[in-house]
C-alpha cells in the first residue's frame, strides 16, 4: 500500500523517500484523500526545510478539504499551515489559520490536536498567549 510506504519511511525519518512516495501518491487520488496526503508531503517537506513546497502543499489541501466537505482534514491542513506560517513573518495569517483550526476541531468534537500536526502558538523557548484576538509573547521567564 503506497500510503502505508510513505508513512513508514516518514517515521524512520527517510524524509525523501516518504516524499517521493508522497508525490507518486497524490496524483492517484481525489477529495479528502488527497488533501491528506499533500498535507502528510507538506509535513515532511517541512521537517527537511522545503518550506515554499510545503507551504503550497498545504494550502492546496486546505482548498481540497474545504472542497470536499471535510471539515476535520481541512481543520489539520490549516493546522500544518498555521505552524508553519508561525515560524516566518507571517504571524498574523498563521493566528487566523490556527484560530479557524481550533474552532472547527472543538465544532467537530473533536480533542484539539498538539505538537507538530495541531495548534501551536508558540515555539520553543517563549509562551505566547492568545486572548481574545491579541497575541501576547516573548521570552519565557
Amino acid at each position: 500500500r503506497p500510503q502505508g510506504a510513505a508513512d513508514a519511511a516518514k517515521a524512520r525519518y527517510a524524509n525523501e523517500a516518504a516524499i517521493s512516495y508522497f508525490e507518486r501518491l497524490a496524483p492517484l487520488v481525489e477529495g479528502a484523500e488527497r488533501s491528506a496526503v499533500l498535507r502528510r508531503l507538506g509535513e515532511v517537506e517541512q521537517i527537511v526545510g522545503r518550506w515554499s513546497d510545503a507551504t503550497t502543499h498545504y494550502r492546496d489541501a486546505i482548498a481540497l478539504a474545504a472542497e470536499a466537505g471535510a471539515g476535520r482534514e481541512r481543520a489539520q491542513a490549516e493546522c500544518s499551515l498555521g505552524n508553519l506560517l508561525s515560524w516566518t513573518e507571517a504571524v498574523p495569517e498563521a493566528l487566523e489559520l490556527l484560530q479557524r483550526a481550533l474552532a472547527s476541531f472543538e465544532a467537530l468534537g473533536d480533542v484539539v490536536p498538539r505538537g507538530p500536526a495541531g495548534p501551536e502558538l508558540g515555539h520553543p523557548g517563549e509562551e505566547v498567549v492568545v486572548v481574545g484576538e491579541r497575541v501576547h509573547g516573548g521570552p519565557r521567564k
